[in-house]
């Protein structure tokens, strides 16, 4: 026959108080933030509620156990039970609310954070150092990440000797990229007549499926920094290098990088979760078709959209004289103080640089302010994309 158990309403409510007393130590704004956040996210919301319900469901059964341990132990055991369990329940909450933390968006900003950083290089930034930006492929060479660095330049050495002397300080591996520099082979630049020379000891072996494109945008990035206008290949002593099943190239003319839409890349956690701003491998006949094609995430290529649909053009004016372009809202657009906004108007100021763009006004955007940028008055495009810090 089974015993009767001595489980009490009078029991559970006891253990009940026993339980940490859980204080709310945010402001009102801080709240309501928060709440308007898991409104914009209600996707999200849809797979954080089981993890909630399993968190309440783990504590209690957590409770109900201790107290059926305490019906029949002795008090110095009961406590010591109870501290276990107490510390268990404990962990099992730190362990829930990380689960939740990792379901949140890999590609925004803490949104607590109360300055939203910029993650370009602007003029202002620069004073009296000079802005380098070295091509580096992604961990899966698919894409060309353009990262920037602000160097000082104390010896007034040339553009290509900077670039060349600072290849050594780029960290490619924390920014889960592919190591590509120093680059492994013999570079040398003719400053007259603008023509770079490159020597490696073997044949490329690495060619991603992306092809001529995927080089070219390196190269063109490489020429454009160095001031250089043509590059000319040697493998050993032989002219030419063989690029897999592209035949050999014996030169590469530099053709200027424009017209180019950008998306976002996932960055790591070590760099603040912000995300890199790639540009799309090929050229856009004009920025409308551009802004349209940002709206899309790129699944083959790991590119997420960086246009996100809370924002929509009424109309766009292209002013080639002025070098501005004018963005009005629509109505129904919702900009929000928040890392998707500001990676939205960094990409947009970008794509303006490409188009060959110097300013960029939104019309109708009711937020005021956003980070460094001032949405009531033209804003200046980037210098460069993609501000890392190295040493």
């Amino acid at each position: 026959m089974t015993k009767k158990s001595e489980w009490s309403d009078e029991k559970v409510t006891e253990l009940l108080k026993q339980l940490p007393a859980l204080k709310d130590h945010r402001t009102k704004q801080k709240v309501y933030q928060q709440i308007d956040k898991k409104i914009n996210r209600r996707r999200k919301g849809i797979w954080n509620i089981p993890i909630i319900a399993t968190a309440c469901s783990l504590l209690l059964f957590l409770i109900i156990i201790n107290g059926i341990i305490q019906n029949g132990a002795e008090n110095e055991t009961n406590k010591r039970s109870w501290d276990n369990s107490n510390m268990i329940a404990l962990k099992a909450k730190d362990k829930i609310a990380k689960q939740e933390e990792d379901t949140s968006d890999s590609l925004s900003l803490d949104q607590g954070n109360t300055l939203l950083e910029a993650n370009a290089v602007y003029q202002e930034d620069i004073q009296n150092k000079e802005v380098l930006t070295y091509p580096i492929p992604d961990a899966a060479m698919q894409v060309v990440v353009p990262i920037s660095i602000v160097a000082d330049n104390p010896n007034q050495n040339s553009r290509f000797q900077l670039y060349m002397d600072n290849m050594s300080k780029l960290t490619e591996k924390n920014w889960h990229l592919k190591e590509s520099y120093p680059i492994q082979a013999d570079i040398q630049f003719d400053e007259k007549n603008k023509i770079v020379s490159v020597t490696i000891e073997k044949e490329l072996t690495a060619f991603p499926s992306n092809g001529i494109n995927f080089y070219s945008a390196i190269i063109n990035q490489q020429l454009q920094n160095v001031g250089g206008k043509e590059v000319t290949f040697m493998t050993e002593n032989q002219p030419g290098i063989e690029f897999g099943n592209f035949g050999e190239k014996m030169s590469y003319q530099y053709t200027e990088l424009e017209n180019r839409g950008y998306f976002l890349l996932a960055s790591n956690k070590i760099e603040g979760n912000r995300p890199f701003y790639v540009p799309s491998l090929d050229s856009y006949q004009d920025i409308e078709t551009a802004f349209y094609e940002m709206r899309k995430d790129n699944e083959i290529l790991g590119l997420k959209s960086s246009i996100p649909n809370t924002i929509h053009f009424a109309k766009i004016i292209k002013d080639k004289t002025k070098g501005q372009l004018t963005l009005f809202l629509t109505n129904g657009s919702k900009l929000e103080e928040n890392a998707i906004t500001l990676q939205a108007i960094e990409s947009i100021l970008l794509t303006a640089k490409d188009f060959h763009f110097s300013t960029v006004k939104f019309e109708n955007a009711k937020l005021k302010q956003i980070g460094r940028f001032s949405l009531s008055k033209a804003i200046a495009v980037p210098v460069a994309p993609n501000k890392r810090d190295v040493r």
